[in-house]
């Protein structure tokens, strides 16, 4: 059931090819800020909770402090809400995110 689940959330996602998933991994495959970045994979995974953990990982192309560090930035400035047990997109982080795709789209 819950590989069901996976499969639709990679048939629903909104992002486009702009994310890749390889072995269960998010990569993204354009070139984006580390903010960017960061709110692509949240809203790839809108409806389900990513730890902090998951999102280095996803991300581990980049520096692993200045993840943690924009993390803390989107959390300050409400665009993401949670803790230990994952974050989400807030409406406002939504918002964002789904600019950064248009955009990315529109570029295609």
């Amino acid at each position: 059931m819950r590989e069901a689940g996976a499969i639709i959330d990679e048939i629903e996602a909104p992002v486009g090819p702009t994310v890749e998933g390889i072995d269960g991994q998010m990569l993204v495959l354009a070139a984006l800020t580390i903010k960017q970045e960061a709110l692509v994979l949240l809203l790839r995974r809108y409806s389900a909770r990513t730890t902090a953990c998951e999102l280095e990982k996803c991300m581990d192309r980049r520096n692993p402090s200045s993840v943690q560090r924009v993390r803390r930035e989107l959390w300050r400035a409400k665009l993401i809400a949670g803790d230990a047990s994952g974050y989400l997109l807030t409406q406002t982080g939504l918002s964002e995110a789904n600019t950064v795709t248009v955009e990315l789209l529109g570029d295609s």
